[in-house]
């Protein structure tokens, strides 16, 4: 299943404020986007927060902020289906004719797991890293608690 591997540096408020990711909080990205070969990235991508150019792993570049000031996150802000930024799924003619579906599929499915669980890694789960491949992946398996809401 294709994802990527973060965790936050600093306190994000999300929603206005109402809710809060706290620091060194680990966060898994799911995304159909992670067969970016990370040596060769697209030229188009905004840049990070801090400027980090297209070169440099930053998921926060996605991030949409409610002002200019970058403390209060309230959404996602990927390219457009029809961008050939990201070509996981092809592009063109000759594109995947279900990456909606896929799409949708997978923000449906992500949707409901987050509303019925609380997600945590598994007691005693070691640090996580990455091994940069075409695609990102972990270095361990992960281990994760699902307990009802």
């Amino acid at each position: 299943f294709p994802f990527l591997l973060d965790h936050a540096e600093e306190d994000i408020p999300f929603l206005n404020g109402t809710v809060t990711l706290s620091k060194g909080t680990e966060i898994l990205s799911f995304n159909r986007y992670v067969t970016i070969n990370p040596y060769s990235p697209p030229k188009d991508i905004p840049l990070g927060p801090n400027g980090e150019n297209n070169a440099v792993y930053c998921p926060r570049r996605f991030l949409k902020y409610s002002n200019d000031d970058k403390k209060n996150v309230v959404g996602v802000e990927l390219p457009p289906h029809n961008s050939c930024s990201f070509l996981a799924f092809g592009h063109g003619i000759r594109s995947c004719v279900g990456k909606v579906y896929v799409d949708a599929a997978l923000a449906l499915t992500m949707a409901s797991l987050i509303r019925s669980f609380d997600m945590k890694l598994a007691p005693n789960h070691g640090p996580i890293g990455r091994i940069f491949t075409l695609a990102n992946i972990p270095d361990t398996d992960i281990r994760v608690s699902l307990l009802p809401r």
